[in-house]
């Protein structure tokens, strides 16, 4: 119960320094993440060692991506960041291309990490959407070089970047069909909606941000809050004739 409780009051606390990413900044965690492994002899364990190299790869690649984007980028670039040989990057990574999936799947769990921690129990169906929004708009304000990195340069990364992308996209549009379903059952009259709906939503919010990134806005992301909201109670509260145009389009 002691958990719980600790648990119910960081979800009660979050705020946009809670949505630094470790990924982006490796050095913000209280001496989790070693960014500078001792020399000579160490007790360190073989996990410990990879773990610190590993933050500092994701680190040299978000900076450097963001930077000069996906295709102008180096190994060399990335391992100058993140102050490692390229024998060190090889012995981690066959490629780029690895490097930066492997990235991508570490800040998409760290944010669905954010998600669930400070996902409100209690509230309006309205209300818990805002909190969940006004997590994913803080972390990509809190991250610009990471959002640069896997929203915008992700569509020169390949297949296997989009591949990944559409696995990112999965993840986010279950969460969304849960909480719908929530809602559904408080009220029935809502129709069932096919998973597309949930993945357009999803695609929909990330261009949104998308939008701003491409315009040098960051700073400005939180105000999509509202228009974000507006986009999923759009789709979400089943208004008439939209419920009609899908039934007729499952006819």
């Amino acid at each position: 119960m002691a958990d719980a409780h600790v648990r119910e009051g960081d979800r009660r606390r979050f705020d946009l320094d809670s949505a630094i990413s470790q990924i982006e900044s490796p050095d913000i965690d209280g001496g989790k993440t070693r960014w500078t492994l001792p020399r000579g002899v160490h007790n360190l364990s073989a996990a410990e060692v990879e773990s610190s190299q590993r933050a500092r790869i994701f680190f040299g690649v978000v900076h450097s991506v963001a930077r000069k984007g996906y295709t102008a980028t180096t190994i060399a670039d990335i391992c100058g960041l993140a102050k490692l040989s390229k024998t060190t990057f090889y012995q981690l990574f066959p490629d780029k291309e690895a490097a930066f999936l492997a990235g991508y799947k570490a800040a998409h769990e760290e944010l669905v990490g954010l998600l669930t921690r400070y996902r409100q129990r209690s509230g309006s169906w309205s209300d818990r959407m805002r909190a969940e929004l006004r997590i994913y708009l803080a972390f990509n304000l809190s991250n610009p070089s990471l959002a640069k990195c896997y929203l915008l340069e992700i569509h020169a990364a390949g297949g296997s970047a989009w591949e990944m992308r559409d696995w990112g996209h999965e993840q986010f549009a279950e969460m969304h069909r849960a909480l719908y379903e929530r809602r559904r059952k408080a009220i029935p009259d809502l129709p069932e909606l096919p998973r597309e709906i949930f993945l357009a939503v999803i695609a929909a919010l990330e261009e949104l941000v998308c939008a701003y990134l491409r315009r040098d806005q960051v700073a400005e992301i939180m105000e999509l809050l509202p228009r974000a909201l507006f986009l999923t109670e759009s789709i979400y509260s089943g208004h008439p004739p939209a419920v009609a145009a899908l039934q007729l389009a499952m006819d």
